[in-house]
C-alpha cells in the first residue's frame, strides 16, 4: 500500500509538472508556429513559379529542391484545407490559394511526363518544374502516393465547399463523377482505384516495391472519395472504391513483422534494409482514416514507435549528448543520405516533428475512449511515457486502465509530456529566425541539406495544432 501511494502521488506530482512545463512551452511553440507558416507561404506560388505551385525548398542548388513534388504539396496545401475550414479572417485567402492548387493540380494531370501518357497512367509522376512543366531527368517512377494525399487534400476542401454551397464548382473542377473525367478528384481516385496494387517507388523514392505509407495514404484516399462520390450521385464509383480500400485493408496486414516486433515500410521488395522506417508512423499520421485500422493507439503502432526511438536514440551522437530531450528521429537507420550526396543519414525535422504528433494524437484518442488498453504490445512505448513523467517505478500491467485513475492521468501526462520533449529537441536545432531545413547533422545538430524544406514547416504546424 505505501508504495502505492508514492506512485500515486507521483503521479500527481508529475502531471502538475508537466502542466507548468508545458505553459511556458506554448508560447516558443506558438511563436515558431507563426514563423513557419510565414515560411511555408513563401514557397507557395513564388514570383518566379507557376501560381498554385509549391517548391518543396527554395534551393536551386546543394540541394535543387525547385521542384513541385505532388506528394509534398498536397501536404502543405492540406494545411491551408484547415486553415480554410476554420474560416478566420484569412477564409477568401485561403480559398483563393486552394483554388489556384486546383488549376495547377489539373494541369499536371494533363502534362505528359515520364510516368506515362495523360489518361490517368502519367499520374504517378512525382514531381514537376515549378512552373508546371514536365520534369525530364532519370528519377524513382511512378510514387502513387502523391495521387492519393492530392485527394485527400481536395476531398475535404470540397467538403467545405458543398457545406457553403458551392455545389457547382465541386462538381466542374474537383469530381464531375464522368468517366473519362475532366477534375482533380475523380481522376486521381480512378488512377489509386487502379494502380494500389502495382509496385512504385516509395516516398523516399529510394525503392521499388509496395510501401506501407503509400497503402495507407491510398486507402484514406479511397474510404473519403467513396463518401463523397456517394454524395454527388455517383454510386457505382463508390462502391469500387470502397471495395479497393477494403482490398487495401486486407493487404495491409502484412506489413506486420511478428519476429521483428514492428510495422516494415517495404514488402516483397527485399532492400536489404531492417524494414524499421519512420515512414511508417507517416504513413499513420497522414493516413487515418478515422475508422479504428491502424490508427495511432494499435498495438502494432506503438511497438513500431517504441522499436523508431529506441534505435535513432542509439544511433545519432547528438541524442547522446542532451539529457532530458527526446531523440531526434530520422528516416530509416541504414540512411546514407545527408542532405546533398551520400555518407551518413541524419535526423529529419519531419520525422522528429511526426513522433511529437504522434504522441498527441495518443493521448487525444485514449481522451475519446475514455480508457486504456495496455497489452504487451504497447507496454513498453507506454512505459516510456510514465518514464518521461518521472514514475517509471509505475509498472504497467496488462488490462484497462479506467479513465479518472491516477495511473491514467499519469500516462496521458506522459504522453503530453513526450510529444513536448520531442518539440524541445526541434526547438533546440532549429535554425535563425525558426528556419528549419530538410535535415540536421546527426553529430553537431547543425543544418543540413535543403533550406527551409516545406515540408518541415508544415509538419510543425500540424504537431501544434495536434497539441492544442
Amino acid at each position: 500500500m505505501r508504495i502505492l501511494r508514492i506512485v500515486l502521488i507521483g503521479a500527481f506530482l508529475s502531471t502538475y509538472a508537466w502542466r507548468s512545463r508545458a505553459r511556458s512551452l506554448t508560447t516558443v511553440i506558438d511563436a515558431q508556429a507563426q514563423q513557419s507558416l510565414n515560411f511555408m507561404l513563401a514557397n507557395i506560388s513564388r514570383p518566379d513559379a507557376a501560381v498554385g505551385s509549391v517548391v518543396a525548398a527554395p534551393s536551386k542548388m546543394n540541394p535543387n529542391y525547385y521542384y513541385n513534388w505532388v506528394r509534398d504539396a498536397a501536404l502543405t496545401m492540406r494545411v491551408i484545407e484547415r486553415l480554410y475550414a476554420r474560416s478566420d479572417a484569412q477564409h477568401a485567402r485561403w480559398g483563393r490559394m486552394l483554388r489556384n492548387y486546383v488549376q495547377f493540380s489539373r494541369q499536371n494531370q494533363l502534362t505528359p511526363n515520364l510516368s506515362g501518357a495523360p489518361d490517368g497512367n502519367g499520374l504517378g509522376e512525382p514531381k514537376f518544374n515549378a512552373d508546371g512543366s514536365t520534369f525530364t531527368g532519370a528519377w524513382g517512377r511512378p510514387q502513387n502516393d502523391g495521387p492519393a494525399l492530392r485527394a485527400i487534400t481536395l476531398t475535404a476542401f470540397a467538403r467545405d465547399l458543398l457545406h457553403e454551397g458551392q455545389v457547382s464548382y465541386v462538381r466542374q473542377a474537383l469530381y464531375d463523377g464522368q468517366l473519362p473525367s475532366h477534375s482533380v478528384i475523380k481522376l486521381d481516385l480512378e488512377y489509386v482505384a487502379h494502380h494500389w496494387s502495382s509496385a512504385c517507388f516509395d516516398l523516399w523514392e529510394e525503392i521499388r516495391g509496395h510501401h506501407f505509407f503509400t497503402l495507407m495514404v491510398s486507402r484514406r484516399a479511397l474510404i473519403e472519395g467513396a463518401a463523397l462520390a456517394q454524395a454527388l450521385g455517383d454510386p457505382g464509383a463508390a462502391k469500387y472504391y470502397q471495395q479497393q480500400a477494403d482490398a487495401i485493408t486486407f493487404y495491409l496486414q502484412k506489413f506486420w513483422s511478428p519476429s521483428r516486433g514492428f510495422l516494415v515500410e517495404t514488402i516483397e521488395h527485399p532492400s536489404g534494409r531492417s524494414g524499421l522506417d519512420s515512414a511508417v508512423l507517416l504513413g499513420v499520421l497522414h493516413g487515418d482514416a478515422g475508422d479504428g485500422y491502424i490508427a495511432p493507439t494499435s498495438d502494432w503502432v506503438m511497438a513500431t514507435a517504441k522499436k523508431l526511438m529506441d534505435t535513432f536514440q542509439a544511433l545519432y551522437l547528438v541524442n547522446k549528448k542532451t539529457v532530458g530531450l527526446a531523440p531526434a528521429i530520422g528516416r530509416y537507420p541504414e540512411d546514407r543520405y545527408n542532405g546533398i550526396g551520400v555518407s551518413q543519414g541524419n535526423p529529419w525535422f519531419l520525422t522528429t516533428l511526426a513522433f511529437a504528433e504522434y504522441c498527441y494524437r495518443v493521448r487525444t484518442t485514449y481522451a475519446h475512449e475514455r480508457t486504456i488498453d495496455v497489452t504487451k504490445l504497447n507496454a513498453p512505448f507506454l512505459q516510456k511515457a510514465l518514464a518521461v513523467s518521472g514514475i517509471a517505478s509505475a509498472r504497467l500491467r496488462f488490462g484497462i486502465v479506467p479513465h479518472g485513475s491516477h495511473l491514467y492521468g499519469a500516462i496521458q501526462a506522459g504522453l503530453a509530456n513526450l510529444g513536448d520533449r520531442f518539440f524541445e529537441t526541434i526547438l533546440r536545432y532549429r535554425g535563425t529566425g525558426g528556419s528549419l531545413s530538410e535535415e540536421f547533422n546527426r553529430n553537431t545538430g547543425v543544418l543540413e541539406g535543403a533550406p527551409n524544406l516545406t515540408w518541415s514547416h508544415a509538419a510543425f504546424i500540424t504537431a501544434t495544432w495536434a497539441r492544442d
